[in-house]
């Protein structure tokens, strides 16, 4: 029987630790003893670490993560040694001056070699900035809601891939709020912690959990996950902080991620409404046990959302709430925006919500048709008496680039008997307009007509400036957020002059909305605004408006009529 020689043992030693590095790229390799410390260390040490590779040796490994990492460190070294492999999970680095540093951690068990562990560590991902992770809640270090389903979705695909199937589970911890506010403040802090870490560490990679919704979270796991028992262990750190907590219970939902039939973006519609019902329920109520069954639920009560709506439409279940726009010089009413409200049969439905969907499921043409018929049913029946009522009803940018509903409504409109400056129209942009030279087109026909047009919250999207070149209109309504800006930021009053000024050289009067107060409507007018609506001169109301103190609709306010240069219109 041959016997090795001491040199050829240490060179077969050192020929196993190099095989057993190979198996992946790294900046950083780690040898690991059996009780975890280091052995050997070699790379990118100091860069990464700030210390010589000679002063780890002995050193613990957990010491060189961040302290909210150590859990995760540790169940990956436990999952390493079971399965001899893994795949990569990102850790963060405790590091020198330059910070904690994200890295990409793997390894490998070799019973062979002493039963060492091999860790290869990759700084293929950008340095965390020192003051946290934007994309992380600060608490508890878990994904935010967001960050959480783009993880979720990835994760359904990796176990698609790998025939996997992984599971979410939806932990509510509501009744935690109240025991927060009987506790010192840290121990609370340190609770937080101890969940991160304690889901991260369960999750796939290491790294698939989420702070859903206050204290609403998500956890994405392995089918071996014993549920029941992780819930326990958290409810019992509970229970130790006060004698109040002593009935503290985790409610928890497992939804099977049985996506394999859906599309990419179904599966991210029915993780996105999912959680979003699970935000929703109250403790205990939530119901859904598959991603599959979530689906057909989102489908089926998108069908009778859908159906509510056209249902609401054709029977006009809908009122009208006016109010008043004025001018700040004089403060005589010009005009009256028309807002829905008691929508549907409970009457209750938000008039957002409902315009939000009639756009998104292609029916927001056919609700602008009934408001405008609504409108000029009134205009028609008060035309004789109530002369002086103007009105200005809101007009979808999508409805606008749509030819059917461009013909009926010029039609509708047509067969009016009142004076055409009587009915006002202002232009959304809640949908991007794609044809800005077709719906100018229309806009034009109705300027022709004699109708007054506005182009509606000014400065909220990005295309604003882009309508108002290519849009011809004779008001701009300023968006609410640039009025509050105004009285709360340092440049909000520049910013309005320069919109002032550009409306002004093209011959475009301006509205200022979401007036609550005196000073505001005196800055308006201070910086050149021409009109003014909100709370300050009238809320929203359903019955008729008071017509005293009525401004025709097509004069101009004072500013204009003394300076005659400024009615000059650029396009006419």
């Amino acid at each position: 029987m041959s016997t090795v020689s001491s040199s050829e043992a240490s060179i077969r030693a050192e020929r196993d630790r190099f095989v057993a590095f190979a198996f992946a790229s790294a900046d950083l390799l780690l040898e690991l003893d059996e009780a975890t410390s280091i052995c050997f260390a070699a790379g990118a040490v100091k860069r990464l670490i700030g210390r010589l590779p000679e002063d780890l040796i002995g050193t613990p490994a957990s010491e060189l993560v961040v302290p909210e990492d150590r859990s995760v460190l540790r169940d990956l070294i436990e999952t390493i040694r079971s399965s001899r492999r893994v795949e990569p999970v990102e850790l963060h680095l405790m590091g020198g001056s330059s910070g904690a540093r994200r890295l990409l951690v793997s390894g490998r068990f070799v019973p062979d070699l002493d039963n060492h562990l091999y860790l290869s560590l990759s700084a293929s991902v950008k340095r965390a900035p020192s003051g946290g992770l934007p994309e992380r809640d600060r608490a508890t270090g878990l994904f935010e809601k967001e960050a959480f389903s783009e993880a979720a979705q990835a994760r359904l695909e990796q176990g698609r891939a790998l025939g996997e199937d992984y599971q979410l589970t939806l932990l509510d911890l509501s009744d935690f709020d109240t025991i927060r506010s009987q506790i010192d403040e840290q121990v609370a802090e340190s609770f937080m912690v101890t969940i991160g870490e304690t889901q991260r560490a369960k999750s796939v990679g290491h790294d698939s959990a989420g702070r859903i919704d206050g204290d609403k979270y998500g956890i994405v796991h392995r089918p071996t996950l014993d549920v029941a028992d992780f819930s326990e262990k958290l409810e019992e750190s509970v229970h130790g902080m006060t004698p109040a907590a002593a009935n503290f219970s985790i409610a928890t939902n497992t939804v099977a991620l049985d996506g394999a039939d859906l599309s990419e973006e179904e599966t991210a519609r029915a993780l996105v409404y999912t959680m979003n019902k699970f935000c929703e329920s109250q403790k205990g109520e939530f119901s859904v046990s598959a991603l599959s069954a979530g689906c057909e639920q989102m489908l089926e009560e998108t069908v009778q959302r859908v159906n509510a709506v056209k249902s609401t439409i054709a029977s006009g279940s809908f009122d009208f709430a006016y109010q008043p726009i004025v001018a700040l010089d004089g403060r005589a009413v010009h005009h009256y925006e028309v807002l829905l409200r008691n929508i549907g049969q409970a009457r209750d439905q938000s008039p957002f919500e409902f315009i939000t969907l009639a756009e998104d499921v292609g029916l927001i043409a056919d609700l602008d048709m009934a408001v405008c018929r609504r409108a000029v049913d009134i205009l028609t029946s008060n035309s004789a008496s109530d002369d002086k009522l103007s009105i200005a009803v809101n007009l979808s940018g999508r409805s606008l680039g749509e030819a059917p509903f461009v013909d009926d409504f010029l039609k509708l409109i047509g067969r009016g008997a009142f004076a055409p400056d009587r009915l006002l129209f202002e232009v959304t942009e809640s949908v991007e307009i794609a044809d800005l030279a077709g719906v100018n087109a229309v806009l034009q026909k109705l300027r022709g007509r004699g109708h007054m047009v506005c182009l509606d919250d000014f400065g909220s999207g990005a295309a604003a400036f882009e309508y108002l070149r290519s849009l011809r209109v004779d008001y701009v309504k300023i968006d609410g957020s640039h009025v509050r800006g105004a009285t709360s930021t340092k440049y909000g009053r520049s910013f309005l002059k320069c919109i002032v000024t550009l409306c002004g050289e093209l011959g475009v009067s301006t509205i200022g909305e979401m007036i609550e107060d005196e000073d505001t409507a005196r800055l308006l007018q201070e910086v050149g605004i021409d009109f003014g609506q909100g709370h300050l001169f009238g809320k929203p109301d359903t019955s008729t408006p008071s017509l005293c103190r009525m401004a025709k609709p097509g004069d101009k306010p004072a500013r204009f009529a003394r300076d005659p240069s400024k009615m000059r219109r650029r396009w006419r």
